[in-house]
């Protein structure tokens, strides 16, 4: 270990409360779909920082956008307009189901949830709320709430308000659940901290239709998935439109930002005042996010992402190892579940150039740039092969 990290690690492990593992490492720069620690290794990023940075690196025409931007005008409070704020929400309005164009801007994912429910109490009247088991939403008190994890949830006992926890894919026990009492029901469209797990076919459609027989508002939490799958949204896969749509991570080329994105039936009763936040909606964050969306169309990156989506998962399926029980995903958003705890393999490939991420303690995720090239996942695919080689 150099002396320029071990003084790294040593800043840091003394003055952080301890909320991560850390991985032993420092990261110094990027390129494309790598990152560098400060030794100048190189690793190829099919983590992303879980899924920020959907773009991978450099891109030099969101580099100079945001350069002329803080430059110009990095911040601005959302009680003054802001160019380059309308411009985000032009083009924002593109990549939407019509009947989404109302926005509230945040800051990140978990306030985003907040949001969107503090958003649902104020336009039902309502304060209790449906979620799914092993769901992730995020860790300030109201998003945790509708966390379906024990493990974050516990600490913090007794969470706000009135939550009920239900099984993901399953319509027989949400209609048991169901009643006028509800506010809103939340679900991840493909639930990520669990374990990479996929609606059924028609689930989302059933759980909209149901909704809104009983005036219950759905909201989709669409922080990780956005982009990733080879849509725009994965709702857009099985033609559902939310009530309420929370977005964040992918937008923004890691620039901090987040937003909620609802009717104007709904967006229209929450009262003024009703959410706020110094650095939402900035216009450096918007100028990123905006870049972020031209280059996606300009690209053709959603098919890229569906494409090498297919083939990485192809090339995955053909793994014949005795730790591998299952193989799933869409688009970039892929998991390899094995039958014990992942942090070992993690370890490994890291060692060998791969940073991939956790799902549940059982499942590797993949979450590469959507900008991957078929070289690029093949030599990812080499270093897995190595860590869980054929038998």
């Amino acid at each position: 270990m150099s002396t320029k990290l071990k003084q790294i690690i040593n800043i840091e492990d003394q003055s952080e409360v301890k909320l991560y593992p850390k991985r032993g490492i420092a990261l110094k720069k990027s390129k494309g779909v790598y990152v560098f620690d400060t030794n100048g290794k190189k690793y190829l990023d099919f983590m992303t920082n879980l899924g920020v940075n959907i773009l991978g690196y450099s891109n030099p025409k969101i580099i100079e956008a945001i350069s002329k931007q803080i430059a110009m005008l990095p911040s601005t409070h959302q009680t003054f307009y802001s160019e380059a704020r309308a411009n985000f929400l032009k083009e924002l309005k593109s990549i939407l189901p019509l009947s989404l164009n109302k926005v509230i801007f945040t800051n990140s994912g978990a306030e985003s949830v907040e949001a969107a429910l503090k958003l649902a109490i104020a336009a039902t009247g309502k304060s209790k709320f449906i979620a799914a088991s092993n769901s992730y939403h995020g860790r300030t008190l109201g998003s945790l709430s509708v966390t379906g994890q024990q493990k974050y949830r516990e600490p913090f006992l007794p969470m706000l308000g009135n939550v009920t926890h239900i099984q993901f894919n399953d319509l027989k026990a949400l209609n048991k659940s169901l009643s006028k009492d509800i506010a809103a029901v939340i679900l991840e469209p493909i639930q990520g901290e669990a374990g990479i797990i996929l609606p059924d076919k028609n689930y989302l459609k059933e759980v909209k239709t149901m909704c809104k027989s009983y005036g219950v508002l759905l909201i989709l939490d669409e922080i990780q998935t956005a982009i990733r799958t080879g849509s725009w949204l994965v709702c857009n896969q099985y033609d559902v439109a939310p009530d309420i749509l929370c977005l964040s991570k992918s937008l923004s080329y890691g620039i901090p930002f987040g937003l909620i994105v609802t009717t104007a039936e709904v967006g229209n009763l929450m009262p003024q005042s009703g959410h706020g936040s110094t650095f939402a909606g900035n216009p450096l964050a918007c100028m990123a996010a905006t870049q972020v969306i031209k280059q996606i169309k300009k690209q053709k990156l959603l098919k890229n992402a569906a494409q090498m989506g297919n083939y990485f998962l192809e090339q995955l399926n053909k793994l014949n190892h005795h730790a591998i029980s299952a193989v799933k995903g869409s688009g970039l958003m892929v998991g390899l579940e094995i039958k014990e705890n992942t942090t070992p393999y993690l370890k490994k490939m890291q060692d060998m150039g791969l940073i991939a991420a956790s799902s549940n303690s059982d499942t590797i995720r993949f979450l590469p740039p959507i900008t991957v090239s078929k070289k690029e996942i093949d030599q990812a695919l080499i270093i897995i092969k190595e860590v869980f080689p054929n038998v």
